[in-house]
C-alpha cells in the first residue's frame, strides 16, 4: 500500500524544527486543510513532515499562544472553534485600531510607508491573477498588519498582533468569500490613495467599510462551514 498523499510542505531548514512545524501547521489551517475543531494528532504530523513528535509537540504550543489551536488535558490538541461573536468582537476591535492607524499615516504620509504599502498590493494582485487563494489571503493579513505597524506604534500593533491577526484569514474563508478574489485587493488601492492624499477621514471610512464587509464575509463562511467532530479522521490514537 503506498503512502498518503502529503497536505503540507518540507520543513524548512533555516528555522527550528518547531518553528518551520509551526508555519507548516499555521498554513493547513488556514487554508482550510484542518478544520475548527478539528483533532491534531502530533504522530501523524510528525509522521507526515518527516520528524519526531517532539517538535511537533513544540510547534502546538506555540500555535496555542498564537490562538490557533487549543490544548485540552487528557484528550489532545484541537483547531480552535471560533464563533459569530468572536468574529463580531474582533470586526469592532479592528474598527478601532486600524481607522486610528490609517488616520495617522494620513496625516503625514511618508513615500517610504507608501511604497511599502503599495509593494503588497502588486503582489496581491498578482497573486489574484494567478488563482493563488492561500497567498492572496496572507498578503491581505500582511497589508492590515502593515497598516497598523505603520500607523499605530509599537503598543497598537501589539495589541493588534495579539488580538487580531490570527483572526483574519482563520480557516481560509476569506479567500474563498471574496469571489473573484481580485476584490480583496481592490478594495485597497482607494485606501491607499486616500492616505496618500492626506485624507485621513475617507481613509478611514474606506477601512471600516473594508472591515466590515470582510467579518460579514467571515461570518457566512463560517456559518457555511461544516462541523467537524472531535475526533477526525486525522486523530488517530497517540
Amino acid at each position: 500500500m503506498g503512502r498518503p498523499k502529503k497536505t503540507m510542505r518540507p520543513l524548512d531548514n533555516r528555522l527550528s524544527i518547531a518553528e518551520a512545524a509551526a508555519d507548516r501547521i499555521r498554513e493547513a489551517i488556514l487554508r482550510g486543510t484542518y478544520r475548527q475543531g478539528e483533532r491534531l494528532s502530533d504522530l501523524h504530523i510528525a509522521e507526515e513532515l518527516e520528524t519526531s513528535r517532539g517538535p511537533i509537540r513544540e510547534a502546538l504550543k506555540l500555535l496555542q499562544a498564537q490562538g490557533l489551536v487549543i490544548q485540552k488535558p487528557n484528550r489532545g490538541t484541537f483547531v480552535t472553534r471560533v464563533s459569530a461573536d468572536d468574529i463580531r468582537d474582533t470586526c469592532e476591535l479592528r474598527v478601532a485600531l486600524e481607522s486610528y492607524a490609517v488616520r495617522a499615516l494620513a496625516r503625514q504620509p511618508r513615500e517610504a510607508d507608501l511604497l511599502a504599502l503599495r509593494r503588497l498590493l502588486d503582489k496581491m494582485d498578482r497573486a489574484a491573477a494567478h488563482g493563488d487563494k492561500l497567498r492572496v489571503s496572507q498578503l491581505d493579513r500582511d497589508f492590515h498588519d502593515l497598516l497598523c505597524f505603520l500607523g499605530g506604534g509599537r503598543r497598537l500593533h501589539e495589541v493588534y498582533e495579539r488580538e487580531v491577526l490570527n483572526a483574519l484569514g482563520f480557516f481560509g474563508v476569506d479567500a474563498q468569500a471574496y469571489q473573484p478574489i481580485s476584490d480583496m485587493g481592490i478594495e485597497f488601492w482607494p485606501l491607499l490613495e486616500a492616505i496618500e492624499a492626506g485624507d485621513g477621514d475617507r481613509a478611514a471610512r474606506l477601512i471600516e467599510a473594508h472591515v466590515r464587509r470582510a467579518c460579514s464575509l467571515l461570518s457566512r463562511g463560517l456559518e457555511a462551514t461544516p462541523e467537524t467532530s472531535e475526533i477526525g479522521s486525522r486523530s488517530a490514537a497517540d
